[in-house]
């Protein structure tokens, strides 16, 4: 089912938005991944077991926690959602473009990977600018949508995080 709701929304839906022109011609896009909480239930497939806390953020400094404490963390079951939403500059437009659902511990390059070309293929030259958080930074990914796709992107960082330090540095 999941595959068949996939193909609906990636075929059927997504070209009566283009037959609408729902696409907001400033052409901005934002990419973004959560981990989708579901019951601890058999029939969730793959599902995966996560630290997660039930709103689906995940917990931070895994790694500067003792075993210990590693071990009284929650684990979720879990999905992770990649959505593409297609906003406007002024930010009273959007929809959900796109999406990519995997396991709960599908990395959001991953999903990436597989949600923008496919995108990109089926509606060129609609996506202008693509804002992505931290978690999309790699060259490889970013020279594919600018160099492929023709999209450039944009990656806000706050001047306390590592990443903008080494942006600064470089």
């Amino acid at each position: 089912p999941r595959d068949e709701i996939r193909h609906w929304f990636q075929e059927d839906c997504q070209s009566w938005f283009r037959q609408q022109k729902a696409f907001h011609h400033q052409g901005i896009f934002v990419l973004d991944q959560s981990h989708l909480v579901v019951p601890d239930n058999e029939n969730y497939q793959e599902a995966v077991k996560m630290p997660v806390d039930e709103h689906g953020h995940l917990y931070s400094n895994l790694g500067r926690l003792t075993p210990e404490q590693k071990k009284a963390l929650k684990y979720h079951p879990c999905y992770t959602l990649s959505t593409l939403l297609n906003v406007n500059h002024q930010g009273d437009h959007f929809h959900i473009a796109s999406y990519e659902l995997g396991p709960g511990n599908e990395d959001e390059l991953v999903q990436a990977r597989k949600l923008i070309p496919a995108f990109c293929k089926k509606f060129p030259k609609t996506m202008k600018l693509l804002i992505m958080d931290r978690g999309y930074i790699d060259a490889t990914l970013i020279d594919e949508i600018k160099n492929k796709y023709h999209v450039d992107t944009l990656i806000p960082l706050r001047k306390n995080m590592s990443d903008y330090e080494d942006a600064v540095a470089l």
